[in-house]
C-alpha cells in the first residue's frame, strides 16, 4: 500500500525535530507529578535497572495515529497504567532497541520488519520501580495488525496525533499509587483513558517536538 504525503511529510517532520536538541528535562518538568532524581546522576550510581518503550506512529485514513497499552492489574507499582508498549531489557537483549521491538512484539503482535526506529527521545527514570527507561521512536506505513496478549495488556488505545497535540486534552486528576494514598498530579486525557507519569512525560516531549519542528 502507497504511503500518503501526509503521513511522509508527517514522518519528516518528526525525524527533524529528532535531529534538534530534544527538550528533555523542560518537557519533562511540566507533566512531572514528582521529584525525579537526575538521569545523569542515576547513571552515576548505576544501580538501576534497564527498560525501553516503543513510541510507534501509523496511519489511519492518511491519518498519523499513536499507541498506547493499558496494562493489566497486577502486584506491580505500573499494574493498570497507560504506557506505551515496551518493558525491561532481558539478559539476551543485544539493544535497548531490540528491547523496545521485542516487547511491542509480545505485547502487541507488532512485527518487527514493520517498523522503522528513526530516533529515541530523552531517558526518564522511575523511582518507584528503578528503571530507567530509553524511549524509541519508530514508524510503521500501514497500522499493524494488533494483537493483545491478555495476560499483560487490557486494552489497546490508539490516539491521533492531532489529539494528542491538543491542548484541551491536558487535565489535572487525582490517581491512586502503589502504596494506597492518593495523589494529584498533571496528566493527559485520550479516549477516555487517563495518561499520567513517565508516559505523560513522553508525549509532552513528543508535542514539543512536534510544535518546534
Amino acid at each position: 500500500m502507497e504511503v500518503s504525503n501526509k503521513f511522509i511529510q508527517f514522518k519528516n517532520q518528526i525525524i527533524s525535530g529528532l535531529k534538534q536538541p530534544l527538550p528533555g528535562d523542560l518537557a519533562h518538568s511540566k507533566l512531572m507529578s514528582y521529584h525525579r532524581p537526575k538521569v545523569s546522576e542515576i547513571i552515576h550510581k548505576g544501580t538501576h535497572r534497564e527498560s525501553a518503550v516503543l513510541a510507534l506512529f501509523y496511519p489511519i485514513n492518511e491519518e498519523p495515529h499513536l499507541v498506547f497499552i493499558l496494562r493489566q492489574s497486577y502486584e506491580g507499582v505500573h499494574s493498570s497504567q497507560v504506557s506505551f508498549p515496551g518493558g525491561k531489557r532481558e539478559l539476551l537483549d543485544d539493544s535497548l532497541v531490540y528491547t523496545a521491538l521485542r516487547e511491542a512484539n509480545e505485547e502487541l503482535s507488532i512485527l518487527q520488519n514493520e517498523v522503522e526506529v528513526i530516533g529515541s527521545l530523552s531517558e526518564i527514570y522511575v523511582p518507584p520501580s528503578n528503571f530507567l527507561i530509553s524511549p524509541f521512536v519508530g514508524f510503521s506505513s500501514t497500522r499493524p495488525n494488533f494483537l493483545k496478549d491478555p495476560r499483560e495488556v487490557a486494552k489497546i488505545i490508539e490516539v491521533r496525533v492531532a489529539d494528542l497535540v491538543n491542548h484541551v486534552n491536558f487535565t489535572k486528576t487525582e490517581v491512586n499509587l502503589p502504596n494506597g494514598t492518593q495523589m494529584k498530579v498533571p496528566a493527559f486525557l485520550f479516549n477516555q483513558q487517563i495518561i499520567w507519569g513517565a508516559t505523560a512525560m513522553m508525549v509532552q516531549e513528543i508535542k514539543e517536538i512536534l510544535a518546534k519542528s
